[in-house]
């Protein structure tokens, strides 16, 4: 898809043209970002129930019964605003996604109703890149509202717990959210090595499938002329470059993959050394201490996993590139145009000497 939109010298579309064409389904939108501020904000609050267990097991045994059954009932609760939150905001921006695909179709099918016969001479234009549009682009596009459930989810998580960690201690807030961006950063280079691989195996694979695929067609003449032998060196031939490129990537990808799953142990292990500082010194109770780590150590798991969705958002970016290309790809004779001059054409038909005659079969 990268390749197509540099062939095409197509101008990549940015998300906020996506937005400006789905108007229309902006109450979706805005239901949906209300559902995702719902399930954002559970996740600081479970930190802070979460935390609390820890002090109530250290109570005598006639409160611990009663504050167990209060803070067990405050788990049911978040349970039913995490359910509710998620319910509305998939179906909400679900709905405005698949909105957004129909109008896409629509608006490109009509737009190639307008087009003479020449524009189906390009290559560029042919019935199976066309189909493709239709079929596969118009659905990418709507990962631009899918994924934006996450994305605005994190964020909410992400302010929720930095207001968690300040009001119960902020000198360990202020260390614990340094590593926050180191998280972030790890897992989109980890994205990146693996997109990176992707667009680097399809490049240097390429000469190989040309081999494979002209054996292929040819098998008759190859077997005809005993010439599996050959195409097999040439074929392992051009595998030799793509296999000595990946053992190379391989050391880097592993130690870029290494560090994101290691770096929130890191993490664990800094906030309690750097508690049990301050809890020595009496600047923080052990309470206060699991508040903020608990709020910011699954703010930054829940962060972590925006890195993921990247490629889902190049994809769905560089796919509403080549719609609104097409959309907007103006026709060399606009039948559907209102400007210009209109002639007030009036004409008669008149049908003279014609006949009509029908074929009988023979029998």
């Amino acid at each position: 898809m990268q390749l197509e939109v540099e062939e095409s010298e197509i101008k990549p579309s940015s998300i906020a043209k996506v937005f400006q064409f789905n108007k229309g389904n902006w109450s979706f939108a805005f239901l949906g970002l209300f559902g995702c501020t719902i399930s954002g904000l559970v996740v600081p609050f479970f930190a802070l129930v979460y935390a609390q267990i820890f002090a109530v097991f250290s109570e005598p045994p006639e409160k611990l019964e009663r504050d167990s059954l209060f803070w067990s009932v405050m788990f049911i609760v978040l349970g039913f605003f995490a359910a509710l939150g998620f319910f509305i905001s998939a179906n909400m921006l679900g709905r405005s996604g698949e909105a957004l695909t129909k109008k896409l179709r629509l608006e490109s099918f009509r737009n190639l109703l307008r087009q003479d016969i020449g524009f189906y001479d390009d290559e560029r234009h042919n019935t199976g890149k066309l189909c493709t549009r239709f079929a596969t682009d118009a659905p990418n596009v709507r990962y631009v509202f899918t994924r934006l459930m996450v994305v605005i989810s994190s964020i909410v998580t992400l302010i929720g717990a930095i207001a968690i960690g300040f009001l119960n201690g902020w000198k360990l807030a202020i260390i614990l959210l340094i590593i926050i961006p180191l998280i972030i950063a790890s897992g989109y280079f980890e994205m990146q090595q693996q997109f990176g691989k992707k667009m680097r195996d399809t490049k240097l694979l390429e000469d190989a499938g040309k081999v494979a695929s002209e054996a292929v067609e040819n098998i008759r003449t190859v077997q005809g002329l005993n010439k599996q032998l050959v195409f097999h060196q040439k074929y392992c031939e051009q595998l030799v470059n793509p296999y000595l490129s990946n053992i190379k990537q391989v050391h880097v990808y592993g130690a870029v993959f290494a560090f994101s799953q290691s770096l929130i142990f890191f993490m664990y292990a800094l906030a309690f050394w750097i508690g049990s500082i301050f809890v020595l010194d009496g600047s923080m109770t052990p309470t206060a201490v699991f508040r903020v780590f608990f709020a910011i150590a699954f703010c930054g798991q829940s962060v972590g996993q925006i890195s993921s969705f990247i490629p889902d958002v190049v994809k769905a970016r560089l796919a509403a590139s080549l719609l609104f290309h097409l959309i907007e790809y103006p026709p060399q004779i606009d039948s559907l145009s209102e400007f210009g001059v209109r002639q007030n054409v009036k004409g008669h038909i008149q049908l003279r000497n014609v006949n009509f005659f029908t074929l009988l079969a023979l029998a």
